[in-house]
């Protein structure tokens, strides 16, 4: 009985695992489509999305704390776009 849970565990910790290494590939794949250029931020935006989470989770059930993750990611991204990306381009 134990052994059962303890695959099913690996089973869905490997499915969860794998399925946010396929969405961050798929990310990777639109942005060099997109733009010609391979953009190795995008690892850190996935790091600050998850460690954003986990802090907010401390305060806020966990999805509210996922889609307050997505929000602050959204706008660091809004903010370097304007303030970095977007003079170097001129």
């Amino acid at each position: 009985m134990g052994q059962d849970n303890l695959t099913l565990q690996y089973l869905f910790s490997g499915l969860t695992k794998g399925s946010i290494y396929a969405v961050v590939a798929i990310g990777f794949n639109l942005i060099y489509s997109a733009t010609g250029v391979l953009n190795f931020a995008q690892g850190e935006f996935v790091v600050l999305g998850g460690m954003v989470a986990v802090t907010l989770a401390h305060f806020v059930p966990l999805p509210v704390a996922v889609a307050g993750a997505v929000v602050v990611v959204a706008l660091v991204g809004c903010l370097l776009e304007v303030t970095l990306f977007r003079p170097l381009r001129r």
